[in-house]
Parts: C-alpha cells; sequence; structure tokens
C-alpha cells in the first residue's frame, strides 16, 4: 500500500498529535484507511459505525489502539455520543452502492443517507465539535452537466437520474453542514469524492462499485467478461488512500473551503477499465458489453482546478493500475484463497 505523502504535501502532524478525531463510518472501505492514517500521524481516534456495510476485520490491524462504537448513526442519541468530546470530526457514513443497486432503491438511499447526514452534522455542532469534514458525492450534479464539472454546478438542476435518492440525500447534507456552521463556531468542508476507489472495496456484484464488480466477475466467469453498458462512458477514479490524505490536509488547513471536488486528473472510458482488470488478472478472457444494462451517465469528471490549485500542482496521484493490481490481489487473497 503507498500510504506515503509526496514531500510537497506532508500532513501536519503537530496538528494530529493528541487531537480527539472521530471517523463516522470507521469500518466502512474509506474510513478505515483514514482512521489508519489518523493514528500514524499522532491522533487520538474514535471509530462510530453501525457494521451494516463496515466490518472489524477492515480495523483489524489496529483495533486495539482506537476507541469503538458500534451504533445506529441515524439515531440522533447515538450521534451525540459518538460526536462527544472530538475536536474533529470526519463524516463518512453513508449507504452507498453501485448504480445497479442505488438506481432501483432511491427511496432507501434517500432516507437512509438523509438521516445520517443530518444527525451527525446536528450533533457535531451541538457538542462544541472544531472542526467537520463531511463527505458528499460527485452525484449531487444534474445530468447534463459541463465536464469537467465545476462545483458551482452543485445546486443546478435535479441530481443524476441513475443515483437521484443518492444525490439529494447528499445535497441536503451540504445545505445543513453550511447551515449549521452558519449558526454556531463549526468550521466546515464538504468534499465531492469522485468515484472512489482502491483496495478494501465491497466486491458484492450488486452493491459493489464497478471495478470490484468487474474483478469478481471476472474471476468467476465462464468464457467471457460481462460488462454493463457500451463501455464507452468516462469516468475518473481515485484511490482510497488519495482521497483520505486530502481529506486530512483540508481539516488542516482548508477551513475557508465551502465544497471541493476530489478526484484524479485521469478520465479513462470503462471499456478501457474493463481492459485493465483482464491484464490485472492475467485472465484469458474476451470483453462483452451489454448496451442495454445500467450504465449511469455517458461522461462523468470533476473540474479539479480547486483542488489543484488547494494542493499546489504537483500532488502525486496513484495511477489506477496500481490500485486495480492491489484490488486484483487482495480478492485471489481473501476471496478465492478461502473457496
Amino acid at each position: 500500500m503507498n500510504e506515503t505523502l509526496p514531500d510537497s504535501n506532508p500532513t501536519d502532524t503537530t496538528h494530529w498529535h493528541g487531537r480527539k478525531v472521530l471517523v463516522a463510518g470507521g469500518c466502512g472501505f474509506v474510513g478505515a484507511r483514514l482512521g489508519r492514517m489518523l493514528l500514524d500521524a499522532g491522533a487520538t481516534v474514535r471509530i462510530a459505525d453501525s457494521m451494516v456495510r463496515g466490518s472489524l476485520d477492515a480495523i483489524a490491524d489496529y483495533r486495539d489502539r482506537v476507541e469503538l462504537m458500534e451504533v445506529d448513526l441515524t439515531h440522533p442519541d447515538h450521534a451525540i455520543a459518538a460526536c462527544e468530546g472530538m475536536d474533529t470530526v470526519f463524516h463518512l457514513a453513508a449507504n452507498a452502492a453501485g448504480v445497479t443497486y442505488s438506481g432501483s432503491h432511491h427511496a432507501t438511499m434517500l432516507y437512509q443517507n438523509g438521516m445520517l447526514g443530518l444527525t451527525i452534522t446536528e450533533a457535531a455542532r451541538n457538542t462544541g465539535v472544531d472542526r467537520l469534514v463531511y463527505f458528499s458525492s460527485s452525484c449531487v450534479y444534474r445530468e447534463g452537466a459541463p465536464v469537467p464539472t465545476p462545483e458551482d454546478q452543485g445546486w443546478v438542476g435535479p441530481p443524476e437520474a441513475s443515483n437521484r435518492g443518492y444525490g439529494w440525500a447528499k445535497r441536503l447534507g451540504e445545505l445543513h453542514s453550511e447551515l449549521c456552521a452558519a449558526e454556531s463556531d463549526l468550521s466546515v468542508t464538504c468534499i465531492r469524492p469522485v468515484n472512489i476507489t482502491g483496495a478494501g472495496e465491497h466486491y458484492d456484484l450488486e452493491l459493489g462499485h464497478v471495478i470490484p464488480a468487474l474483478i469478481h466477475k471476472a474471476f468467476t466467469a465462464e468464457d467471457h467478461l460481462l460488462v454493463l453498458g457500451t463501455g464507452k462512458q468516462t469516468r475518473s477514479f481515485i484511490d482510497a488512500g488519495d482521497v483520505c490524505r486530502i481529506a486530512m490536509l483540508l481539516a488542516e488547513r482548508g477551513r475557508d473551503i465551502d465544497a471541493i471536488n476530489v478526484s484524479s486528473p485521469e478520465e479513462i472510458t470503462i471499456g478501457q477499465v474493463a481492459q485493465m482488470v483482464i491484464d490485472g488478472t492475467g485472465l484469458d478472457l474476451p470483453i462483452v458489453f451489454d448496451p442495454t444494462g445500467p450504465q449511469g451517465p455517458a461522461r462523468k469528471a470533476a473540474d479539479i482546478t480547486h483542488l489543484l490549485g488547494f494542493l499546489g500542482g504537483d500532488y502525486a496521484f496513484k495511477p489506477l493500475a496500481q490500485s486495480i493490481k492491489e484490488m486484483v490481489e487482495e480478492f485471489r487473497r481473501d476471496h478465492l484463497d478461502r473457496d
């Protein structure tokens, strides 16, 4: 795992040393990695997770170094207990899934993520938390928005149809965070990650995102790798480690940033991603596309001018091929080798 920041973008360990930090959703894919990095930076870490999507296995290597709360953060009392005594809160708690599930469960996605967005932020401002980093999503953007999409498009038109329940929930969370900051001393930054990937992902075919789902399908396919959609739709992916490092940097010195896109500069087609998966697995499988399957917007990439300006322009993002290679190794070790 490449967990070392480029020399031009080191985290400020004097900022984190002894700082009390809550990672809400800290047993999930991104949260578990963030908790580990915060500990390494010297923070005192509390993890709160319902364990619906999260797993203790994700923090097994540092479980004895953190305070763990297994709670349902949609309940206000649980959220208050989690935030009590904290200096910084990273709000990652969410019910996130791939387009297949999200596109057929809009009400579920709206309700669950809307409640999570409200309760934790409300608890943070009412318990004297100093700093909140709210993990929003690029799903707040509308279909037909200019691509690459700048931050000012976040409230133009309705969110993309394939993720409208999730998108509206994340918009609600952003608005509530902004209003809480206006009514209290809570300082808030909303980040909009675009297609986070990397080791630690869920490999479930229904709930998983596109890359882990493709890896799963590749290893279980009989004679071809089936890709939903035409394969021509484009995305920008970013490794979870980069997202965590950037979130920490924003918490350290991004106090005047309301919302910011977090993505890599690379835009790639899903067909190219499928080929990277084939190359990573070493399997001899043809790729077959299903144009009738769900595929989301034709193009999805964020304008990261703001982010690159914040980072100084020389941040070294992890290449997607390396992320996929690590995921293939993880799937082979943790799933194939157990069968």
